[in-house]
């Protein structure tokens, strides 16, 4: 489950790598729980499952470029930070959530990892649970979707057992997974050679994660 939310951590940190070095350093990092989950030192060799890949990177790589041709406007860091945190929430806070739990006075990267990572994990629980108004511990969005994605795989595979898909639960679950999600499963499609039940949930969520990123990107 946590790849699932790595996925757009990466995508936020890519940002932070452009300011600080360039964009040479990588941009995706592995969690080690001693940190903050705001602390970029808690990222670092993420790998996106091979499907995945090169949508992520163009994903990834469009976030940045509208960011910086929206902020890069000479007006010194500053200015550029409150510009990044403006688009940031126009793009991934659609519930209006997310900003008072990202204060401006916030570190770079943290910045970008709580707004961007904040943001995809209100909109994963709230979709997965289709509650208005989900309870979200923004001191620890990985557990909050982790439980929630549990629940409801747990709920779907109870469904898809005592129905008439048994023989291919996995395949019953994905479908339903999709469906609940709003995913097409054209584009779970490409994940589904992966034979590995932790690489296709990997997969499956990393699809749910760039789709977000692409939408968001849209907004801004």
């Amino acid at each position: 489950m946590r790849g699932w939310m790595v996925a757009i951590l990466a995508a936020a940190l890519g940002l932070a790598a452009c300011q600080a070095d360039g964009g040479k350093r990588g941009a995706a990092q592995a969690v080690s729980t001693e940190k903050p989950w705001t602390d970029a030192e808690r990222y670092r060799d993420y790998e996106v499952t091979a499907p995945l890949r090169v949508r992520f990177d163009a994903a990834v790589g469009e976030m940045q470029r509208v960011v910086l041709a929206r902020c890069s406007n000479g007006k010194g860091f500053e200015a550029f930070k409150d510009c990044v945190r403006e688009r940031l929430l126009v793009g991934f806070d659609r519930h209006g959530v997310v900003g008072a739990q990202c204060p401006p006075e916030q570190d770079y990267s943290a910045m970008l990892i709580c707004i961007a990572a904040g943001g995809y994990g209100y909109e994963f629980v709230k979709t997965v649970t289709n509650e208005p108004d989900p309870a979200f511990d923004w001191s620890d969005p990985e557990k909050t979707m982790t439980d929630a994605a549990m629940d409801f795989l747990m709920a779907e595979l109870t469904d898809c057992l005592g129905g008439s898909s048994a023989s291919d639960a996995t395949e019953c679950v994905i479908a339903g997974f999709s469906k609940h999600m709003g995913v097409p499963e054209s584009e779970v499609q490409p994940c589904k050679a992966l034979t590995e039940d932790d690489a296709l949930a990997q997969c499956i969520g990393e699809v749910y994660a760039v789709r977000f990123m692409e939408q968001g990107t849209a907004r801004m």
